[in-house]
């Protein structure tokens, strides 16, 4: 099979590695305020990233100084450009990144998406990182989608299990049941 096969992993809860600051990308948005940049032949996109960290600690203390030097530092380092930051991939003119302050329904909201107990979080927005304005690197088209569990997911008198992918595998996404025995697709 030729061309780029992209495979989508679903997770059933997220798990947070112990005792360290972690990073999650939770959302990916169109940035439609710069309007439409680049050639007709080459447009540009512009997105927004959303992203978390999690500060997994096994003391909430030193899982709340963890979070407060990430902070700190975005509090001192609010944009990014290749003077600032060298190691940024050529093409990326400027990232500015600003705190995202949710209401307790959206924060509730964010955790119930991750299947996750609330821990010590704080979210940023990245803006704005461009895609396009010339040719691809990549010329073989995508030819294939799959997806993947790599979790036990539970539901009420019934459960679906799934096992991990090895090197060389072609993951498989699982049917899942419910209770009375229909399909949740």
């Amino acid at each position: 099979m030729n061309g780029l096969q992209i495979f989508f992993t679903i997770y059933a809860k997220i798990k947070f590695k112990a005792e360290t600051v972690n990073l999650l990308l939770y959302r990916i948005e169109k940035e439609s305020a710069l309007g439409q940049q680049g050639s007709p032949a080459h447009p540009v996109m512009n997105i927004n990233l959303n992203i978390l960290f999690v500060a997994n600690f096994a003391s909430y203390v030193e899982s709340l100084h963890h979070l407060s030097q990430v902070i700190q530092f975005f509090q001192t380092n609010r944009r990014f450009d290749p003077q600032n930051a060298p190691a940024m991939p050529a093409g990326l003119r400027e990232l500015a990144v600003d705190i995202i302050t949710f209401d307790f329904a959206g924060q509730s909201y964010l955790w119930q998406m991750l299947a996750a107990g609330y821990q010590p979080s704080v979210a940023y927005l990245v803006k704005t990182v461009a895609f396009g304005g010339q040719e691809a690197s990549f010329a073989a088209p995508i030819s294939e989608i799959g997806a993947s569990v790599h979790s036990t997911l539970h539901f009420p008198g019934n459960a679906a299990t799934s096992t991990a992918t090895t090197a060389g595998e072609t993951p498989s996404l699982l049917p899942l049941s419910t209770k009375n025995g229909v399909n949740p697709s």
